[in-house]
């Protein structure tokens, strides 16, 4: 079928076609179908949408959908629906979906499922019987699930920037003024994630801070009293958000890697990481031809030039969660000097920055199929932990700009990873808009 004749279908010709045609939707020419041309849609032709068009439907074309078309979605097609699709699914939709396919949703995406439901419509007792053996909801609509479990929460919409730089953060963060529970609340309003959090804060010997959640989505914890002036600020890493063991205490921790790790008195354990207290200011520190990326990491890339034709420069960094003064003549802006680094914001506080590389995935996914590497991570300081042929290492980045080549238009920089003479390790890789190479040496250390 032609992408052009799509929006021409109605009802008729779309129940007309044979399931098998359903399989070649995908995300994008499934959002030319009319609402009103899927109410004669059947669970046959719904079975055969490929999970990347069922996360292109729109909550119109569902709801228009027969109840009963919703008996062919599987496992996998569930866990595709769209948080948009689920918030406004009708209850009558809910009771149609096959349990044992929900039954046999991935973990994570079957938390998502539950929580972005609408609580005023689907009721516990409608969720009951689709839940996995280990899985229990209450009446109130809280869930529980086996230690190990990763949750999922309703995410908080971020507002993109109005920066003249191009910025790319993560729009869609965990709200943590949410429940691990049926839509994300339970009925009578208690238990949030983030009033856990700050018991735990209390509980683990800092009664004197309090965490928030901006609207930006950043963890902003301030102190009081004895503490009055002090800030940090992070953001929650929502694939790290899981439900521990029982006997794991209540309380604040770091783990191997730096990283603050928070369990509550529920046994829901987050893991926070350092990130900018104003990703605005910083965009616009890098000036208009600048761009900014933060990944889900926290490792945000700063790539800036003089003008449109001066060679890009290219900082990976992370941040010291830290809010301090800035030093004393320091204006707004960026600051390095060796290895030790300063963004500066108009109001006259300053955080820490610690090189890193660009694309640290890419590095990681590298360098774990070299000959005796076993275990390689990401520590918050910007540093690479090894375990190589049972020794562990750290990896070092000697500099905050990394090494700039323009390639030429359409060449692609597989990325790698190769040991120097001088026993440096020298790391390739491109950057994101694929205009430049880009190099980094980094120390090994015992």
């Amino acid at each position: 079928m032609d992408n052009a004749d799509v929006p021409k279908l109605d009802a008729e010709k779309v129940h007309n076609l044979p399931p098998q045609a359903f399989g070649a939707f995908d995300k994008n020419n499934i959002k030319q179908v009319s609402s009103d041309a899927m109410t004669q849609v059947t669970s046959e032709q719904v079975g055969q949408l490929s999970t990347d068009a069922v996360d292109g439907l729109k909550p119109e074309q569902v709801n228009k959908m027969p109840p009963q078309a919703m008996t062919g979605l599987t496992a996998k097609q569930l866990g595709s629906l769209p948080p948009v699709v689920l918030q406004k699914l009708p209850a009558e939709h809910f009771k149609h979906i096959d349990t044992k396919e929900m039954q046999s949703v991935d973990s994570k995406d079957l938390g998502k499922i539950l929580v972005n439901l609408d609580a005023t419509q689907i009721k516990p007792q409608d969720v009951k019987n689709s839940l996995p053996e280990g899985w229990k909801i209450d009446d109130k609509g809280r869930i529980t699930v086996p230690a190990g479990t990763v949750l999922t929460l309703p995410t908080k919409t971020v507002a993109s920037s109005n920066s003249t730089v191009k910025v790319d953060v993560p729009t869609e963060v965990p709200d943590l003024n949410k429940t691990f529970s049926l839509g994300g609340q339970t009925t009578d309003g208690s238990g949030t994630v983030l009033e856990g959090l700050n018991n735990c804060l209390k509980k683990s010997g800092y009664p004197n801070f309090t965490m928030k959640q901006q609207d930006s989505g950043t963890l902003k914890v301030e102190g009081t009293g004895d503490a009055q002036g002090t800030e940090l600020t992070f953001t929650p890493e929502s694939d790290t958000m899981k439900q521990v063991a029982t006997d794991v205490p209540t309380g604040l921790t770091q783990d191997e890697t730096g990283h603050f790790v928070l369990t509550t008195d529920d046994k829901q354990q987050v893991t926070v990481i350092p990130t900018a207290k104003d990703t605005q200011q910083v965009a616009e520190s890098l000036g208009a031809t600048g761009t900014l990326k933060i990944d889900k990491h926290g490792v945000a890339m700063l790539e800036m030039r003089k003008d449109e034709h001066s060679p890009k420069q290219v900082r990976a960094v992370v941040f010291d969660p830290m809010v301090t003064q800035a030093s004393d003549g320091k204006t707004a802006g960026i600051y390095t000097e060796g290895m030790a680094g300063e963004i500066v914001y108009a109001d006259g506080t300053a955080q820490k920055i610690m090189p890193t590389v660009p694309l640290p995935d890419k590095f990681i996914e590298k360098a774990q199929v070299i000959p005796g590497v076993e275990a390689i991570q990401l520590n918050a300081d910007g540093t690479f932990a090894v375990k190589y042929k049972g020794m562990m290492l750290k990896l070092y980045p000697m500099q905050f700009d990394a090494q700039t080549t323009p390639v030429a238009e359409g060449q692609t920089v597989d990325p790698s990873i190769a040991v120097q003479p001088d026993g440096t390790v020298k790391y390739t890789t491109q950057d994101g808009a694929g205009t430049d190479q880009l190099d980094v040496t980094l120390t090994i250390t015992e």
